[in-house]
């Protein structure tokens, strides 16, 4: 009973210390390393959720391929992004080991950016974000996906894919 007693005392007094340390502790936030971010191109995949180490990642970037992108300005001044999405379905040997899906959801979301990417990767804030996107691609299709900047001081830009948010 006394020894009992002394775990119980031992585990809330740890709780509570665990409590108040987390409370007031700071935290430093993670700096993305700069030339990582200087390599990063114009259109970019966000890791996906689910994520194996062996046989593939079940990632957008096996499934799906750039067709082509454009960056335009068009009369009014502002600059137009087209982007050229097909889904190609599986072309890795193990990817014909499971079941490969028929169509794949995809957000893509636009940044633009004042100052033009130097060496690539954005260099500073956003001016301007579009609303994510949603697209679904079956299996052999093109998706034209367009974004425009109503800022006219955007002079590059960064379409970022990724999977559909889960829901829960």
């Amino acid at each position: 009973m006394k020894a009992h007693c002394s775990r119980v005392l031992i585990l809330s007094i740890t709780t509570i210390a665990l409590l108040i340390t987390g409370c007031t502790s700071v935290q430093q936030p993670y700096q993305a390393d700069r030339e990582k971010l200087a390599s990063e191109g114009s259109t970019v995949f966000v890791r996906p959720g689910q994520y194996t180490i062996f046989f593939g990642s079940e990632s957008l970037n096996e499934y799906i391929e750039i067709t082509y992108e454009r960056g335009t300005v068009n009369e009014a001044g502002q600059m137009v992004v087209e982007l050229g999405v097909r889904n190609r379905g599986p072309v890795r040997w193990y990817n014909f080991a499971r079941t490969a899906p028929e169509q794949i959801v995809i957000m893509a979301q636009a940044n633009f950016y004042k100052t033009p990417m130097q060496g690539h990767g954005p260099s500073g804030p956003a001016v301007y974000r579009t609303n994510r996107q949603k697209f679904v691609i079956k299996r052999g299709e093109l998706v034209d996906c367009r974004f425009v900047c109503p800022v006219k001081t955007a002079r590059s830009y960064q379409v970022v894919l990724s999977e559909e948010a889960p829901t829960n």
